[in-house]
């Protein structure tokens, strides 16, 4: 049995690594909007439609889908 000052410890060190994800995926967050918004803007100057934003929003593949097809028009 843990106790008091055990779990209080535990508790510090499940804030900080709580913390630490949490600012970890908000750069993540970030990244993936910045790619999109990078995505879309080439497509749109190679004149290729662009991302699905409103449907593709939760997939990260979609992102990698986008680069493929944006990269095979450009080689056409």
């Amino acid at each position: 049995m843990l106790v008091p000052t055990e779990l209080k410890d535990e508790l510090l060190v499940a804030q900080v690594t709580s913390q630490t994800l949490k600012v970890e995926l908000e750069g993540e967050v970030a990244l993936t909007s910045w790619l999109r918004t990078t995505i879309n803007d080439l497509s749109v100057s190679w004149e290729l439609e662009p991302t699905n934003e409103a449907g593709e929003v939760a997939r990260v593949d979609a992102l990698v889908d986008q680069l493929c097809y944006l990269g095979a028009n450009m080689r056409d």
